[in-house]
């Protein structure tokens, strides 16, 4: 009799344990997915100075122009490539993610509210990276992937669905390796449109662009991460990436 009260309280030892562990690791997981959330963002910025500028998801500027856009991220982006991406991206403005999260997408109009024309400073930058849970040496930044595409001279009524993907330029980290370059090539980014980041945490840095008197200028901004580079691996996984753009006239 004794011996089977001794097993007893063996297995709800045991048990109590095994609960215990289970709840602690749902926590774990239940903070760290709400921890990618957060930072799973894309932030576009306009500093507000002497010099007026502005950005706008409508032709009603006057109503709803702003100084800044906070673009969901996509909790867990699937990798894919250049030529998979649909070529109306640059079509229409607003927040257009994949549904089946492989690519961020952003269109917006920027605006010149000065009374002369101006310079301005673009940059878009990293401001907040996690590498993958697996090994500490993969981060997302390796094989993301941004394509920038500018339209001027828009119709009066700035529909600017005029382009394709192909015209825009497509930023990525220099790949360091024959293996991976070799690898690149099934991508078949188009001549001369790829540039390399600019710094570490620094993407995009683009100095004294033009902008004229009332002009308007549409940008689509779209993120992924690219299949064909060689950091593209389950390594990833787990990792988080917030990117800031900002505008700055003078």
């Amino acid at each position: 009799m004794k011996g089977k009260w001794t097993t007893r309280l063996k297995i709800k030892r045991i048990s109590t344990f095994v609960m215990i562990f289970c709840l602690i690791f749902l926590v774990m997981l239940a903070g760290f997915t709400l921890y990618g959330d957060r930072v799973g963002n894309f932030v576009v910025i306009l500093k507000d100075d002497k010099v007026k500028i502005a950005a706008c998801l409508t032709k009603n500027f006057e109503k709803d122009k702003t100084s800044r856009f906070d673009v969901p991220g996509i909790e867990y982006l699937s990798p894919t490539t250049f030529k998979d991406l649909p070529d109306s991206l640059p079509h229409e403005v607003g927040i257009k993610n994949d549904e089946n999260g492989k690519y961020i997408a952003f269109s917006f109009y920027l605006l010149n509210l000065t009374d002369r024309a101006v310079n301005y400073d673009m940059s878009v930058e990293i401001v907040d990276e996690l590498t993958g849970t697996k090994n500490g040496n993969y981060k997302p930044s390796d094989a993301l992937r941004i394509l920038v595409l500018t339209e001027r001279n828009l119709d009066e009524y700035f529909e600017g669905s005029n382009r394709l993907k192909s015209d825009g330029t497509i930023y990525a980290r220099e790949e360091s390796s024959e293996e991976g370059n070799k690898e690149l090539e099934k991508a078949e980014y188009p001549d001369g449109k790829v540039v390399y980041f600019a710094d570490d945490d620094v993407i995009i840095h683009e100095k004294k662009i033009p902008f004229s008197i009332e002009e308007v200028i549409k940008y689509t901004v779209v993120i992924w991460l690219e299949g064909y580079d060689i950091s593209c691996k389950d390594e990833l996984i787990g990792g988080r990436l917030k990117m800031k753009m900002s505008f700055n006239a003078y």
